[in-house]
């Protein structure tokens, strides 16, 4: 059942991501839902579940954008093990932890998938990343306020250490 209510969400994530950016766009940037996803995951389960949970929406992110196949998967991989190395570093149950995770995996991600859709130079990389990576951050951490409670809500329970909501 766990990795059914995984694979919904992260479905819900990359739909809600790929479909409607005209209707969440402000100013060219887009919120990274599928950032969200993985980091509370991952916070929330362990490294485990936010691989596997980086691993699924990656994958469906690649279904929507088939010229890049496999650089969703690889970067959700990636974010999703991050975030679990720093499930025990940090106050995971706190809400401010919880969006500097989402906002940094933000940067992380749109940086791997710029960087591996582009054949541009560093400079033009970091010119992109300074006006799209921490806008996006800034506005997914926004929204995360907003959502993130409602996502932890939808998560399996872990058995061995009972969740605390936000």
């Amino acid at each position: 059942m766990r990795i059914v209510k995984l694979l919904l969400l992260a479905w819900l994530a990359v739909f809600v991501q790929s479909s409607l950016p005209g209707l969440l766009s402000v100013w060219g940037l887009l919120p990274d839902f599928i950032s969200m996803v993985i980091g509370l995951t991952a916070l929330t389960l362990g490294t485990g579940p936010g691989i596997l949970a980086g691993v699924m929406a990656g994958f469906l992110a690649d279904c929507y954008h088939p010229p890049t196949m496999g650089l969703f998967t690889l970067s959700g991989a990636v974010s999703g093990y991050w975030a679990g190395s720093l499930r025990e570093r940090i106050y995971k149950d706190q809400l401010p932890s919880q969006l500097l995770i989402v906002a940094l995996l933000t940067l992380v991600r749109q940086s791997f998938e710029y960087w591996g859709r582009s054949g541009a130079g560093l400079g033009k990389y970091f010119q992109v990343l300074l006006r799209f990576g921490l806008g996006s951050a800034l506005y997914t951490v926004l929204l995360g306020l907003l959502l993130l409670p409602y996502i932890k809500r939808f998560l399996p329970r872990n058995e061995k250490n009972k969740m605390r909501l936000v």
